[in-house]
This record gives C-alpha cells, structure tokens and sequence, in this order.
C-alpha cells in the first residue's frame, strides 16, 4: 500500500459529516473503478464552533496500485485548470516534466488535452494522454484515474474550504454540561420528565431533555455546584454493569465526553437515577446502622414479606401493554407500601398481602417500599 503525503503529516482533518461525504464517494469509485482506495482514521477531535461542539476527523489515504501492468508506475498528473488553462501538476511529478510541454509523448500529438499522466519504466519517464495509456495499462489505467482525479480534488476542496453544498454538521454538547443541566431542569421542575410521558401528555416541550435542548443552544452555562454534581452521577454510572445495549451506549457517549445535541435525552436522565441510587444507599446505610425496619420501610431488598394493608389512594396510567395501576397502601405500623401491577385492588379495603421488595425510596418526604409479585387476599 502506498500512502499519500500531504502537508499535515497526521493527514487531512475535515467535519465528520465531510467524512461520511468522502467515504460514500471512495465505496463509489472503488466500485466503478474497481479501485482499492482506503480511508484510515487516525483520529478525533471536538472543536468549538459557535455555541456548541463539531466534532473532526482526521484520516490518510492509501491505495493499492497492484492492478497495474507491464512495470510501469504513475508518477502523478498533469492537467489544465478549467479556468485559467494554467497546467498544474501533482506532487510527485518530477521536475524535468513540470515545465516541459503539455502533449502526449505515445502519439507525439499537441490535441487538446484535459489530462496527462506521469509514468516510469526503470529509468524512461513519458507523459500520456488518457485514451494513449490504454495501450501502457489496458482497462486498469480507468482505476488510476478515478484515483488521481479523487485525490486532487479531496486536497482542493479541504484547502479552498469550501466543501460540500447541503451538508450538515451535526452538533456536540460536553456531557459534563449536558447533564448539569438536566440536574437543573429536573430541581426546576420537581421531577424528571421522559420523552414519552410528554408525548403522551400531548407536550413534547415538556420532556427534560428538551428543556436542555433549549438551554444548549441558548449557550446556558450550569452553575459550579451543578457541575460537581454532574461529574459525580457520570463517575457512578460508570461503574454500572452495560447488560443492555441502551446502557452500552450511554457508557460510550460518557466516555468519549461529548454528546450530539439532538442525543441529550441519552443523558439527561442520568441525575434522575443518581438522585435514586443516593437515596438507596442512604436507607440502606441508615438500616445498617440501627439494624432495625423502623427507619420507615417494611424490608430489605429482596426480601419477602407478608402484611396486613390498607389501601389508601390508586392512581393509573396507560402505555402500550394497557393500564397499570399503583396501588398505595398503608400496614400496621404506618409504613407505605406501593405495589405497581396490571390489577387494581379496592380503595379503602383491607388486604393480606404478600410480596417481594423489589426497591425502597422517597417521595415527597415519604418514605417507600415498593413491592412486586404480589398476591393477595381481601379481609372482611
């Protein structure tokens, strides 16, 4: 493989959605040309651009010149500038054929001519026109071409800057910020607010992660306390297991410390579950210290209990498996139980019930133990 030198010696550095361009256009030449062009990321980097983060990246470009026969190696290129008809000449074009006139040395003609190529044999250097190296490289020389042709104007449009029309560059948050400011919405707003849920409320603005939307791109800076706030709830989700593909992916947006805008809800629901997991580990440690239930849950997790109830408020919601029912309860010693199901029980009725304690938390100062597989038996 041969690689191409360029002026920056890590290679071109372009927007990645530059990179998608160019990646398109190689899998197409290398179809039609039956080429073996290759993009080799080498890179990439986040850069600030306005109000938020485009991400770069930075790749060489080799080419496989196997297919071409009868010993003979290009050089380079030679071709008129459309324009101007100024001859300019690639990089390896050797000096004693930069100036020398612009005709075929095969037909030793002076027709107008939009290309040449610079070839070698041992030590013969010729120039040829493009139907002329047909009779050097047979159908090959059509590979070479595309090639030559890909290169030259790869280096033009990255130096003119002045790129692809139409393209779109997508744009990144530091997932430090994004998630301060979810933290904030969510102190704002009292509560975490899913996708879904606004959905169905009939509001998407509602949605926590497109109030942080807005914020980004209002360029809203999180305060410091946020801030520290938001370091700590991505370090401890770092360290939970990736079972599923949805947590795999939050781990590698975390990790790679930067987020695409229109992905926040990805993360905004990262102090949502930190908040969760700080108020486990506090009932937890709590239960630890006294060994004891009356810290105002019925259990540990885990655990099975059974217990004489009486059910104090229902509320409902519906999704996509039909209507699910929380059934909030109360036992002897006041504690509150919750049990989220398919089955609603009876308001104001006393049950014997027995379950499974599958979590513990707070709401709105009360304290929670939530059960699941439950069965019951209504008491007269």
């Amino acid at each position: 493989m041969e690689e191409i030198k360029v002026a920056n010696a890590s290679g071109y550095s372009v927007r990645e959605d530059h990179f998608e361009i160019i990646a398109k256009k190689v899998a197409k030449i290398n179809k039609r040309g039956k080429t073996h062009i290759d993009l080799n990321v080498t890179g990439e980097e986040y850069k600030l651009v306005g109000e938020a983060y485009e991400k770069f990246v930075t790749f060489t470009v080799t080419h496989d010149f196997s297919n071409l026969i009868q010993g003979y190696k290009i050089l380079g290129r030679k071709f008129r500038d459309p324009i101007t008809n100024a001859v300019i000449v690639t990089e390896n074009v050797p000096k004693s054929h930069r100036n020398s006139e612009f005709k075929c040395d095969h037909c030793n003609t002076r027709r107008a001519k939009k290309n040449l190529l610079v070839i070698q044999k041992d030590d013969n250097v010729i120039q040829v026109g493009m139907a002329c190296a047909k009779d050097y490289f047979g159908d090959s020389i059509f590979s070479t071409c595309f090639y030559y042709e890909f290169i030259d104007s790869l280096e033009e449009e990255i130096n003119s800057g002045n790129f692809y029309e139409g393209s779109f560059a997508p744009r990144y948050c530091n997932v430090v910020d994004a998630v301060a400011l979810a933290y904030e919405v969510i102190k704002r707003d009292g509560r975490y607010i899913s996708k879904n849920d606004a959905e169905y409320s009939g509001n998407v603005a509602k949605a926590t992660s497109f109030k942080v939307n807005e914020l980004i791109l209002k360029n809203a800076s999180p305060e410091k306390e946020s801030i520290d706030y938001a370091k700590e709830a991505i370090a401890w989700y770092l360290t939970l297991p990736t079972d599923s593909a949805f947590s795999y992916n939050v781990h590698q947006i975390l990790e790679a410390g930067f987020v695409k805008i229109s992905m926040v809800g990805m993360v905004a629901f990262i102090p949502k579950s930190y908040n969760t997991h700080l108020v486990n580990a506090k009932a937890k440690a709590e239960r630890e210290t006294l060994n004891t239930f009356s810290d105002g849950y019925a259990g540990e997790i885990g655990e099975k209990i059974t217990a004489k109830v009486v059910v104090t408020r229902i509320h409902s919601y519906e999704n996509d498996w039909g209507v699910t029912y929380i059934n909030i309860m109360k036992d002897e010693n006041g504690l509150q139980l919750v049990w989220k199901t398919g089955k609603c029980l009876k308001e104001g009725a006393i049950y014997q019930i027995t379950g499974k304690i599958k979590d513990i938390s707070e709401y709105r100062d009360t304290k929670q133990t939530i059960l699941t597989r439950c069965k019951y038996q209504i008491e007269e």
